[in-house]
C-alpha cells in the first residue's frame, strides 16, 4: 500500500512540473522577444522590421527547445522504468519456473526413495522407473 501511495504522489508531482513546462513554453518565447526588444531600445538602436523578424526567428528555436527538452527527459526515464519493471518480471517468472520444476524433482525423488524402501527386490532403479 505504502508502494502504490508513493507512486501516486510522483505522478501527481509529475503532473505539475508538466504543466509548469507547458505554460513555460508558451510563455518564455514572448518573455525573450520582449527582453530583447527592450535591450535594443535602450542601447539606443532604431526599431527595424528586418531586426524584429530575425530575433523572432533566432528564438523560435529557443522556445522548441524548452518544450521538447522536458519531453525528452520524461520518455527517457519511463523507459527505464519501463524496463526495470520488465526485467523484474522476467526474473520472478524465472524464479517461480525454477521452484516449480524443484518442486517437480523433489516430488519424483521423494516417490523414487518410497518405491525403493518398500520394494522387496535389492537391484531397484529409481531410473527405470521415471
Amino acid at each position: 500500500m505504502f508502494y502504490f501511495s508513493n507512486e501516486m504522489r510522483r505522478i501527481r508531482v509529475i503532473a505539475m512540473a508538466k504543466s509548469i513546462n507547458v505554460a513555460n513554453f508558451f510563455v518564455a518565447n514572448k518573455v525573450f522577444i520582449y527582453t530583447t526588444f527592450v535591450v535594443f531600445v535602450t542601447t539606443d538602436y532604431k526599431m527595424a522590421a528586418e531586426a524584429i523578424f530575425v530575433t523572432i526567428a533566432l528564438l523560435h528555436p529557443v522556445s522548441i527547445i524548452t518544450l521538447l527538452m522536458p519531453w525528452g527527459v520524461q520518455f527517457i526515464a519511463e523507459t527505464l522504468v519501463a524496463i526495470e519493471r520488465i526485467t523484474v518480471y522476467v526474473q520472478c517468472t524465472y524464479i517461480l519456473v525454477s521452484l516449480k520444476a524443484i518442486s517437480v524433482l523433489l516430488t519424483r525423488l521423494t516417490e523414487c526413495q518410497l518405491m525403493f524402501y518398500f520394494s522387496n527386490d535389492a537391484a531397484y532403479s529409481c531410473d527405470s522407473h521415471g
